[in-house]
């Protein structure tokens, strides 16, 4: 097998992954609980922009969580002591309340796609 059909695998691997983990999202987005979380660690506020990045800590029926910061987010996680996110029935996962889910979920299927596009030419090119 080739290298070109193994990073092929890979891809598709890291997209069905991507699809998965978005999947469950998606699911608590449309039938998710909303829940109050209190916030006990506050994101640092940063003069960077969009890009820069951190992340907060909030409690949760005695069990502390760590999330990443979205901007749009920001200024209500620094000066807000509470927030209201969306989760599973066990807890395990949270997401805000109108987190972008579809493009991701749109990105990692054509992941998929495409590395079995490249996958399948790479076998029929090897072939002749």
């Amino acid at each position: 097998m080739n290298l070109l059909r193994i990073g092929c695998i890979i891809i598709f691997i890291i997209g069905s992954i991507g699809i998965t983990t978005n999947v469950q999202k998606k699911l608590i987005q449309l039938n998710g609980k909303e829940v109050k979380v209190a916030i006990t660690q506050k994101p640092y506020k940063t003069g960077f922009g969009k890009r820069k990045t951190s992340d907060f800590k909030f409690d949760y029926q005695g069990k502390t969580y760590t999330k990443r910061v979205e901007y749009k987010y920001r200024d209500t996680l620094i000066n807000q002591p509470y927030i209201i996110l969306k989760t599973n029935d066990d807890n395990s996962v949270f997401i805000y309340r109108k987190e972008e889910i579809d493009s991701e979920l749109t990105a990692s299927a054509l992941l998929m796609i495409i590395s079995l596009i490249c996958f399948f030419k790479a076998k029929k090119t090897r072939g002749q």
